[in-house]
C-alpha cells in the first residue's frame, strides 16, 4: 500500500515565481494522485481542478494555464484524441505530463501534431519537481 503523504499546512513552498492568476487542471485515473497533487499544488497558491478521465477534462481544459497529465493512466488512441482536443481548445497551455515511459508517450503525441512540445518528467516526479517544471516554463 502507497503512503499518502500530504504538505504541511504551515509548509512554506511559496509561490514565489508563479503569477496569481495560475491555474491548472491535473488529469490523474488515480484519486491519490488527484487528492494530493490539489492539495500540494493549492498550497503553493496555485488554483488546481482536478479530473480522472480525459473526456471530462477535454470540456474543462480551456479554462487553464497548465495541463499535468499522467498519460500511463490512459491509452495511446485516448491521449491523441486529447492531444488534438487541447490543441484546438487551449493551444497555448502548458503541457506537463508526468511517465514511467517518456518514449511511448512522446511518440503518440508526435503523432498528434501539437505545436508546442509538452514537458516529460520521468517517474517518480515529486510535488517539488512538478512546482519548479512549472515555474521554469510558464510564460510570465
Amino acid at each position: 500500500m502507497t503512503k499518502r503523504t500530504r504538505v504541511p499546512a504551515d509548509a512554506d513552498v511559496g509561490s514565489r515565481g508563479l503569477p496569481p492568476d495560475t491555474s491548472c487542471l491535473v488529469v490523474a485515473e488515480s484519486r491519490e494522485t488527484t487528492d494530493s497533487l490539489h492539495d500540494y499544488l493549492t498550497k503553493v497558491g496555485i488554483c488546481t481542478r482536478t479530473e480522472r478521465t480525459l473526456d471530462d477534462a477535454v470540456l474543462l481544459s480551456g479554462q487553464f494555464k497548465i495541463i499535468l497529465l499522467f498519460p500511463d493512466d490512459f491509452s495511446q488512441s485516448e491521449l491523441r484524441g486529447f492531444e488534438h482536443a487541447i490543441c484546438k481548445q487551449q493551444p497555448s497551455a502548458l503541457m506537463v505530463l508526468v511517465t514511467s515511459n517518456p518514449v511511448r508517450v512522446r511518440l503518440t503525441l508526435q503523432e498528434a501534431g501539437r505545436a508546442a512540445a509538452p514537458i516529460i518528467l520521468v517517474k517518480p516526479a515529486f510535488g517539488w519537481t512538478i512546482i519548479d517544471t512549472i515555474r521554469a516554463n510558464l510564460p510570465r
